[in-house]
């Protein structure tokens, strides 16, 4: 196993805070040499975006040197959807690199490839964007991708609703385990299974996500659980106008719908690395769009997941608190939700008289 490209460059970003200007001429010159060394691009991108000192006009200018090469060399690249590729329809150079995008969409029918002009003009509340709405995603209306952005479009929330009845349906042919439940689990399980998880995230590539995925889809194991959440647990956080990437989202409902169904009483159901973003999204960054959290859908089924398990196990201490952890994530986000869960938590004796 090994990283790939575009993991690298994400954690190029996410671990840059001290680039300076020596080490921005210096990268500039190493560039004159080797200008397809993404991830240095990639260090000055967010250097000349968040850390330069330069006036704005130098800044900007620069700072279109280096988007304009990732549009034209790597467009497909998840990281040319993060908002450091965002300019304002004001910025003399907003147009050039719209232009440029429409060109790079000329040439390939890629999603992706889409999806990233689509959110760069979507920021810059340009005035067709529901013509390109439908010009870039006339055959693609059901990607999770494309659907995220029609609710950002449309201000709706209904992006996982299909991905919430694939589970509806495919949670009921699954039972209970008990298993890794914390009273017997102490530290050294929990540990483990985080070695587990964080081993994954760090060595696996895209090839070994999709073949666990598929994995997991057939016959869902709590080794391969812990994989998918050790792959996306670092993933499913985005710098862009969506707040988060919908498909590893999309992946997280469906580990944590299983954790909840099967595993209710475990050491995962109240540890926010398995069960984030939905446990508390604003903990995660996602944040209410207009009073709204984007993950209200999914909260609500998982919301519901947990009340029918109070309900089949009322006298039930370690699967009570875990829904109480549930339901105290998402009093900010989701308050509705959180009370239905707190509600049914009043029907039974307080936790420390149960068994």
């Amino acid at each position: 196993m090994c990283m790939s490209n575009e993991d690298s460059l994400r954690r190029v970003i996410n671990s840059n805070r001290k680039f300076d200007d020596a080490a921005a001429e210096e990268a500039e010159r190493a560039l004159l040499i080797n200008s397809f060394d993404s991830e240095l691009r990639a260090r000055l991108l967010f250097y000349y975006s968040v850390g330069c000192k330069e006036s704005y006009q130098q800044f900007s200018e620069t700072r279109f040197k280096h988007i304009s090469w990732f549009v034209e060399n790597v467009p497909d690249s998840k990281f040319c959807g993060d908002e450091l590729f965002y300019l304002p329809q004001e910025s003399a150079f907003f147009k050039p690199l719209k232009d440029i995008w429409l060109e790079q969409i000329s040439k390939s029918e890629s999603l992706a490839r889409r999806v990233n002009a689509f959110m760069f003009l979507l920021n810059a509340n340009d005035s067709n964007i529901h013509r390109y709405y439908e010009e870039f995603f006339q055959s693609s209306r059901h990607d999770i991708w494309v659907l995220a952005l029609d609710d950002l479009l449309n201000e709706s929330y209904s992006c996982f609703d299909a991905r919430i009845a694939i589970e509806a349906k495919r949670l009921k042919r699954l039972k209970r385990l008990d298993c890794c439940s914390e009273p017997n689990s102490a530290k050294g399980e929990t540990q483990k299974w985080l070695k587990e998880a964080v081993e994954f995230e760090a060595l696996a590539s895209t090839q070994d996500f999709a073949e666990i995925l598929e994995e997991f889809s057939v016959n869902p194991t709590i080794s391969s659980m812990v994989k998918l959440s050790g792959y996306t647990a670092n993933r499913f956080n985005a710098n862009s106008i969506i707040g988060f990437d919908p498909q590893m989202v999309s992946v997280r409902l469906g580990l944590v719908a299983w954790i909840i169904q099967v595993l209710p009483k475990s050491i995962f159901a109240n540890n926010p690395y398995f069960t984030g973003p939905f446990s508390g999204p604003i903990d995660f960054q996602i944040y209410p769009r207009n009073g709204v959290s984007p993950l209200i859908n999914p909260i609500d089924f998982l919301s519901d997941l947990w009340i029918a398990q109070l309900q089949k196990s009322p006298g039930e201490k370690v699967l009570a608190r875990n829904a109480a952890f549930f339901s105290n994530g998402i009093q900010l986000s989701t308050p509705l939700q959180a009370k239905k869960i707190s509600d049914e938590l009043k029907k039974r004796p307080p936790l420390e008289k149960m068994s």
